[in-house]
């Protein structure tokens, strides 16, 4: 039987890769498609790097393609009891 894991996003990771290749905020959440299909301004990408809310699977998969690294280098994984 596998162990139990616990995986969140590495929030400090995202933002150092964001800084590293000069993106802003705003940049990330247009090149990512997190304001696809939204009337409104604002993506509450700030939150997400944050970690007020989750990034669903499918922005962790177009965040590691985006910095070119492998998911798991967004990831927090660690096994729990």
């Amino acid at each position: 039987m596998l162990e139990k894991i616990a995986v969140a996003t590495d929030i400090f990771k995202l933002k150092e890769l964001r800084l590293d290749h000069g993106y802003t905020q705003s940049e990330v959440s247009r090149l990512i498609g997190l304001n696809e299909g939204k009337l409104e301004e604002g993506s509450n990408y700030g939150k997400r790097e944050r970690g007020v809310i989750d990034f669903s699977l499918t922005f962790i998969v177009r965040l590691a393609k985006l910095y070119e690294v492998d998911i798991e280098d967004l990831l927090i994984i660690e096994e729990v009891e």
